[in-house]
């Protein structure tokens, strides 16, 4: 499928809506039509998405995290502004292509991680109609489709050269930086003192665990872009760029006083080490179930050292990496604890579908036990989720669901080891591990929060699994020759 470009075909056409677009908002304004101003942008991006789909599409990455929240517009829903409007429309114009001219991919449909999705979207279609509160769940479906059907279905199809993923990557990266560095500014300004770090990075991000979650995804690509870089041909001075935007970025997870984050970061560099000295997928699976099987064994014996840690959140980085362990006297722990808990005693009740997406926050209060209450506990639903990807599916979907998604995030890291093991060119074995240790830090995050309905989540959460299924299907089996014959151009 051939990729379009800004530059192509009736150029002065380009221009002229270029300077329309660019001058109408500026006369609207200034004859107090100021309600008007959105017309031209408006136009300018509809003509966009008809004519340069994937252009289109790379710039609703490029703003993800320059994107503003509206809490309610109406009927209790949520929406980033401009992005999710943005994708909505393309949803809509990708679904109506579809009907026009339908077509499967043979494959697609072999990869591993397609079959997953396509599983797990099942599933959450159907317990959304078996829910406790069917239109909030929907309302949930819709949104995760959108997310899957733009930057997974979509984006798989269009990956197929190293330009396209450069591009992709590229443009998610230049939002990034234009968010961190505003808030590292912001947060300087202030002393990167911690009471701040919850809200520095407002407007753009409404909670320090998602700004740093975020920003993890993207560590192991700067890593590799910056140390790595002439594998994917870039220049002395870009890989000097990338390595210190490598040092930006981590500067803005340690200032985020994200703890989940930082363990995050932690694990993804074990899983990393793990990889490079040939550890399989088989014996990663053994030592994960080995890992919980530990737990459940002695569970009583490892809460009980937790618990002699009375170490508080504090302002010295030391104490506040002290304080994840601490679940006898930390609030936040405290809560997260009684937040799993709530979600086990739901799935108790409806274990096979359970309450239905996105339902957690109105329904768990009465789960609550007296003895696990703390000081933030909340009967309102006005403090939220489950504080886990896993435990929210789980009270959400079953356990089905709860097998499902760990069945999707299990087979990215299957095919990214896969590629890593097997691929001939250099640079998509690098980034195919790149990309895998990205997504890890969010399935290491997930432990512990849940962002996956927020779109600064859900995008590079979906590019990337995009980006692996593109890897295996289009590069993992070329040769150099296959590269330098223009099938790569």
């Amino acid at each position: 499928m051939p990729t379009s470009s800004f530059f192509s075909g009736k150029t002065w056409f380009i221009y002229v809506i270029g300077i329309l677009s660019g001058v109408l908002p500026v006369i609207f304004f200034a004859i107090g039509l100021e309600e008007f101003t959105i017309f031209p942008i408006a136009f300018l991006l509809v003509w966009m998405a008809i004519s340069y789909p994937y252009e289109y599409v790379i710039l609703t990455a490029a703003l993800v995290p320059l994107s503003l929240q509206m809490d309610d517009i109406g009927g209790g829903l949520g929406l980033s502004i401009p992005t999710e409007p943005m994708m909505i429309f393309f949803v809509v114009l990708l679904v109506l292509r579809w009907l026009l001219k339908p077509s499967v991919s043979l494959e697609f449909i072999r990869q591993p991680i397609v079959w997953a999705t396509i599983l797990y979207l099942f599933w959450y279609f159907i317990t959304s109609l078996t829910s406790t509160m069917p239109v909030i769940s929907l309302k949930s479906l819709i949104a995760r489709c959108w997310f899957a059907g733009i930057f997974f279905f979509y984006l798989s199809h269009r990956l197929d050269t190293r330009k396209n993923i450069q591009w992709l990557l590229f443009a998610m990266i230049i939002g990034a930086t234009i968010m961190v560095s505003y808030t590292l500014i912001r947060h300087g300004a202030e002393g990167f003192v911690r009471l701040h770090s919850y809200t520095i990075m407002r407007p753009f991000f409404i909670d320090h665990g998602i700004y740093a979650a975020f920003l993890a995804f993207f560590i192991p690509i700067l890593f590799v872009f910056g140390f790595y870089g002439e594998q994917f041909s870039l220049s002395p001075w870009w890989r000097v760029i990338f390595i210190g935007l490598f040092i930006i970025f981590l500067m803005g997870i340690l200032f985020s006083y994200t703890r989940a984050t930082w363990i995050s970061i932690i694990g993804m560099l074990g899983l990393g080490v793990a990889i490079r000295y040939g550890v399989t997928f088989k014996q990663i699976i053994y030592f994960l179930c080995l890992a919980v099987g530990v737990f459940i064994w002695k569970n009583d014996t490892i809460i009980y050292e937790l618990s002699r840690n009375k170490q508080d959140s504090a302002e010295q980085l030391e104490d506040h990496i002290k304080s994840v362990s601490n679940i006898s006297t930390d609030p936040s722990n405290l809560e997260r604890i009684n937040r799993w808990k709530s979600a086990v005693e739901m799935a108790k009740e409806k274990p096979w579908l359970g309450f239905g997406p996105y339902t957690y926050t109105f329904q768990y209060a009465p789960y609550q036990r007296p003895q696990d209450l703390t000081l933030i506990s909340t009967h309102a639903g006005t403090l939220g989720n489950a504080h886990s990807e896993y435990f929210m599916a789980l009270s959400e979907m079953g356990i089905p669901g709860l097998l499902l998604i760990l069945t999707l995030f299990l087979s990215s890291i299957y095919t990214g080891i896969r590629i890593y093991r097997k691929a001939r060119i250099p640079w998509v074995r690098t980034l195919a591990i790149a990309v895998t240790l990205g997504l890890s830090t969010y399935y290491i995050h997930g432990l512990l929060n849940n962002y996956t309905e927020y779109d600064k989540i859900g995008v590079p959460l979906w590019g990337f699994l995009a980006l692996l299924t593109a890897l295996d299907v289009y590069h993992s089996q070329r040769t150099f020759s296959d590269e330098h014959s223009g099938s790569d151009s």
